[in-house]
């Protein structure tokens, strides 16, 4: 099929993601840039997954297109029916989860068969897609949601290879990484052993990347940073697999939208009432839960800060009990502030709350979609890492690119409300707030300028990989 507008051929793109929030919005992301760009997209996912997807694509008019895929996941122990995502489920279920999306394997290659897409642009849970790809002769391309620098530490074949690495280990970074201030802390890295060592008599999480990675013409990743070529170039050495960036990816605003069925405007309305950059949004995106302890610290460190907030506060959907919003609080803490402070319960339209004026700076777990959310408005961060790569982001928002500040922890990983209340005056306010704002505002600017350029030069570039894959195949 040819593109009418500049006569090249139109190309179709299989996109299918983890059942993750964090992983089905960058997909989403993608796909919108090759729809832009005139491509054709096939978004596989879940039934649940796909009616949350829908109303976002409603009323959009681009060159390309984007088609919404189905299959069900099969029953599975230990999974509640209905819980098909990781923001809507505990931790403990996440496990019956990946069982799960391997339960759908088959139907996964009948249509793939039937699709017979260009490319296929896959995750790393779901390994077997790589081989449904090469069997059908299908070039399939992995697509990394993490940054490349924590990418290139945590997915270093040194650690990825070691199935009986160690906390020790894991936390030193790998020979030759380009950066002297990222590393994860030691209680950190306890916290992800079971990623690389695996539950017995199931393959690890790390075990099913090194599978995608077999075979792949390439691996993508959200980049738009100078400094951030040193790690694709890095990982690139390590794996044998060229690293290809499309863009930052960040979500426009969309005016009027609410999102998710809610009606958001008493939220937007209060927000309108206070003083420019004087709000502190907290959340903690999609999946990363804090414990009643942790609540309560941070709501007593905001307190004390004496600064407005906004807190988004999430729960996991499928757990036992449910959540009363007010039962986690300290006693009287939403009186004591109810002049100064908004607790919204479940989703938030994020981005237009961070595009708000009043907003002067993002509390936030440092997961990669949200922080470069932050920075595409000029907002900086306040920085407590939860889990997974969270921690490596944290040190690079606050080392690197000096756009945020990291909460003080103790060894353990505990913080106090001491630690949330210094941190928050700090980043909002003075000599250092300044700063902070400045550098944030160089890498608003930076994204804007990189957000569509990108796509451009990397269908090139896979154009170009896909014929020497083609003639890779034909000697073998």
């Amino acid at each position: 099929m040819m593109d009418g507008h500049n006569g090249k051929k139109k190309l179709h793109f299989l996109l299918f993601p983890w059942l993750a929030q964090g992983h089905i919005n960058p997909f989403l992301e993608l796909s919108k840039a090759l729809a832009i760009h005139g491509h054709k997209v096939s978004f596989l996912s879940t039934p649940v997954n796909i009616s949350r997807i829908r109303p976002s694509l409603q009323l959009q008019d681009w060159p390309g297109r984007i088609d919404l895929m189905e299959l069900p996941l099969p029953p599975t122990e230990g999974l509640t029916p209905g819980a098909e995502c990781t923001a809507d489920i505990p931790t403990e279920m996440a496990f019956p989860l990946k069982v799960a999306l391997d339960g759908i394997e088959k139907p996964f290659r009948s249509l793939l068969r039937q699709l017979s897409p260009d490319y296929l642009v896959h995750d790393f849970v779901q390994y077997w897609t790589q081989s449904a790809a090469a069997e059908m002769q299908v070039p399939a391309i992995y697509f990394c949601v993490f940054p490349p620098a924590s990418f290139a530490y945590a997915f270093h074949p040194s650690k990825f290879r070691n199935h009986d690495i160690t906390a020790e280990e894991l936390a030193a970074p790998p020979f030759g990484f380009p950066s002297s201030v990222m590393r994860f802390r030691l209680h950190e890295a306890r916290d992800l052993l079971v990623m690389y060592r695996g539950i017995p008599g199931h393959i690890a999480l790390m075990s099913r990347f090194a599978k995608c990675l077999e075979g792949c013409m390439a691996v993508i990743v959200k980049s738009c940073f100078e400094y951030e070529e040193k790690y694709m170039s890095y990982f690139e050495d390590a794996i044998g697999v060229p690293v290809l960036s499309v863009g930052p990816l960040t979500r426009a605003v969309r005016p009027g939208a609410s999102g998710n069925g809610s009606d958001h405007s008493g939220l937007l309305e209060w927000l309108d009432r206070q003083r420019e950059a004087s709000v502190v949004f907290v959340s903690f995106g999609s999946e990363a839960f804090l414990s009643e302890d942790q609540i309560h610290e941070l709501a007593l460190g905001l307190e004390a800060s004496g600064l407005p907030f906004l807190w988004s506060i999430r729960f996991p959907r499928y757990s036992d009990g449910g959540h009363d919003p007010l039962g986690v609080f300290p006693e009287g803490f939403q009186i004591r502030t109810q002049d100064r402070g908004l607790v919204i319960k479940g989703w938030v339209p994020q981005v237009r709350i961070l595009s708000h004026p009043s907003i002067g700076g993002f509390l936030s777990h440092g997961g990669w979609n949200s922080a470069m959310e932050s920075l595409s408005f000029g907002i900086p961060l306040i920085v407590l890492p939860i889990q997974l790569d969270q921690g490596l982001n944290a040190r690079q928002i606050a080392s690197e690119l000096k756009a945020g500040i990291e909460i003080e922890r103790g060894e353990d990983g505990s913080f106090l409300r001491e630690n949330i209340c210094t941190t928050l005056t700090m980043a909002m306010a003075g000599e250092e707030g300044e700063k902070l704002r400045s550098k944030a505002a160089k890498a608003r600017d930076i994204i804007a300028a990189n957000k569509q350029s990108h796509i451009h030069d990397f269908i090139q570039k896979l154009e170009q990989l896909a014929e020497d894959y083609k003639n890779k195949k034909q000697v073998m």
